[in-house]
């Protein structure tokens, strides 16, 4: 089935079919991928996907892929990923303009059990593999190698309408997600605002310079939501269930900063206590 659809459609570089979901005895369950899956649509574009990407969505079922063997000569494999593997192929082929498609035919079957992450009282060996696997896979955004694309995934950026090098790519991505308040992306920004030549070209073409990431890093973004909850108010405002990969990464990091801070702050009382 998925051979002859890929045979039949030769502009398609990669293609998902449906998964029938079955018990631990391979029961067939009344349920399957398409139409289960939160965040998923079949309509949904290369542009749509890299978006849900963005926002912490992962709905592709990498069992029931296809694709031609040479696109995976074009893009990185990660061999220390875990948890982000496969999601780390198809944003690459996403971002370096590979077509997708769906096959509305099950094509696969995936089987529920009590030992998946979810079901096994996993969950936090779960986030914090996801926390240390986050930077590297959203880094392949910077791999967006067209700018109608680019302007395309963030319409909204300040520097949509002096984008015209793709050169100049990786920085529009750094921007607009560090204005987004996607955590790590403040720190290609730091090495690029470091670069004095890099810096008096970002200057000279953005009008960006180390005053506006100061800004940045001060402002308190709205998510452009009607109540305009920033972006710290509405993570503890939402119920677990629907917390993203960016607000787990956010609340780790949160944590181990805060841990390490008042560690710092006791080894520093105690100092002074017996201090002469």
């Amino acid at each position: 089935t998925m051979v002859d659809f890929m045979e039949s459609n030769p502009n398609i570089d990669f293609a998902f079919g449906n998964l029938d979901y079955v018990d631990e005895n391979g029961v067939r369950l009344n349920d399957n991928w398409f139409d289960s899956r939160s965040g998923f649509s079949k309509n949904d574009t290369e542009i749509d996907l890299i978006q849900k990407y963005i926002n912490g969505i992962s709905m592709l079922p990498y069992i029931g892929n296809i694709s031609k063997r040479d696109i995976f000569n074009k893009i990185e494999i990660n061999k220390t990923l875990v948890m982000m593997f496969d999601m780390s192929l198809w944003l690459q082929l996403l971002c370096t303009g590979h077509k997708i498609a769906f096959v509305d035919k099950n094509v696969a079957k995936y089987r529920i059990h009590s030992g998946q992450m979810s079901a096994s009282g996993k969950e936090k060996l779960a986030m914090y593999v996801s926390w240390f696997e986050s930077r590297v896979f959203f880094a392949y955004l910077m791999n967006i190698n067209n700018i109608e694309l680019a302007k395309q995934i963030f319409p909204d950026s300040p520097f949509v309408d002096k984008l015209f090098d793709v050169r100049d790519i990786p920085f529009f991505v750094a921007h607009s997600m560090f204005n987004r308040q996607k955590p790590f992306w403040e720190i290609p920004l730091d090495k690029m605002l470091n670069d004095d030549e890099t810096r008096e070209y970002l200057m000279s073409t953005f009008g960006f310079g180390i005053k506006d990431l100061r800004n940045l890093r001060k402002s308190d973004f709205s998510s452009g939501t009607p109540d305009k909850k920033s972006f710290k108010k509405r993570l503890y405002y939402t119920s677990v269930e629907n917390v993203d990969t960016f607000g787990l990464v956010f609340l780790l990091v949160r944590r181990m900063f805060h841990g390490l801070t008042l560690s710092k702050f006791r080894k520093r009382k105690q100092k002074k206590k017996y201090s002469l």
